[in-house]
């Protein structure tokens, strides 16, 4: 995913339930991490890179149901 000062995630969740979010740089240093609740179906979340240099991120989404994935975001 290319961005510039924001990425907008979308994530489906087979049922409600609560996700950590954390954004890593390459070197697998945590910069940010937030908890947020999922609805059941499609979710819309918000990551604020405003203050980041320019350059290749990783950001994981774990459920607590045990769901998960990563996505690689550069910003440019």
């Amino acid at each position: 995913m290319l961005t510039a000062d924001f990425a907008q995630l979308s994530l489906r969740a087979n049922s409600a339930s609560g996700a950590v979010i954390s954004l890593h740089n390459l070197l697998g240093e945590t910069l940010m991490t937030r908890s947020v609740n999922l609805s059941e179906g499609k979710n819309l979340l918000d990551i604020d890179l405003q203050q980041l240099p320019a350059g290749n991120y990783v950001v994981r989404i774990a459920t607590e149901n045990g769901g998960g994935a990563a996505l690689k975001v550069v910003k440019l």
